[in-house]
């Protein structure tokens, strides 16, 4: 009697892999390599947003820089001839990039309460206070003005002279102080430009990362001038690094 001898079929669970198919290593290789390319230019992305953003971030910080630093020069050549004796032009000195003045920028001035005699350091005045040591003083009577320097801080009613007067400067006579301001083209260590201020032989970085820096000078007739006695008007013209732009302001000087 023939028999139909059949073999049971395989489970696909006995099959050492569980019957699940495999992940090939080309396969991993493959994800490896775009996993790594995703990677790479999300980097490369996230370089190029960091480098726009530091470019952006320091264009901000030098048109704010500009703004400051071209407002502190404006104010100051408001004050210009405010350091002179009475009669004096505002000016001492004026070129396209650079400017010199004298001016009372600490607004510091007051009155003698009694007549200086000749050959005094000590001056009695209605308020000293304040007033900072080594700092250029000028006293004016009706008569004249003559300089001196401060020999110690000011106090409340009183100022020391450095030098002993040469003359009797008669009591209601004005005293003020008369800073020395020059305004400049600079470099810095990398040979860029900079405009530099310099106040009583103290010089700083006023703005920074410049192109151009350029001064220029109008009569009461609206024509240019050279004549430092003339000058009633200035443009200040600064071209800034980069794309910052460039900033003009006018300041009209007093008379």
């Amino acid at each position: 009697m023939n028999r139909n001898l059949s073999w049971p079929a395989k489970d696909s669970h006995d099959s050492p892999l569980g019957g699940q198919t495999g992940t090939s290593l080309l396969e991993v290789l493959i994800a490896v390599a775009i996993s790594g390319f995703v990677f790479s230019a999300a980097c490369e992305t996230l370089a190029r947003f960091g480098e726009r953003f530091r470019i952006q971030h320091s264009e901000a910080g030098l048109h704010q820089e500009s703004r400051i630093g071209l407002d502190v020069l404006a104010n100051e050549l408001r004050l210009a001839g405010t350091g002179e004796p009475p009669g004096r032009p505002p000016f001492t000195r004026i070129e396209s990039n650079e400017i010199w003045f004298r001016a009372n920028l600490g607004g510091f001035q007051t009155i003698l309460k009694d007549t200086a005699l000749s050959g005094q350091r000590d001056l009695t005045v209605e308020d000293g206070e304040g007033w900072p040591e080594g700092k250029q003083v000028i006293l004016c009577s009706r008569e004249e003005c003559v300089s001196n320097r401060l020999a110690k801080d000011g106090r409340s009613g009183s100022l020391t002279l450095a030098v002993p007067l040469a003359a009797t400067i008669p009591q209601g006579s004005a005293v003020f102080v008369s800073n020395e301001v020059h305004y400049y083209v600079g470099r810095d260590g990398a040979g860029r430009a900079r405009v530099m201020r310099d106040v009583d032989g103290g010089a700083g970085t006023l703005i920074s990362g410049i192109d151009e820096f350029r001064l220029d000078y109008f009569g009461k007739t609206g024509l240019q001038t050279s004549d430092p006695g003339l000058v009633a008007r200035i443009r200040i013209t600064a071209r800034l690094r980069a794309s910052v732009g460039t900033a003009v302001q006018e300041v009209r000087i007093r008379s």
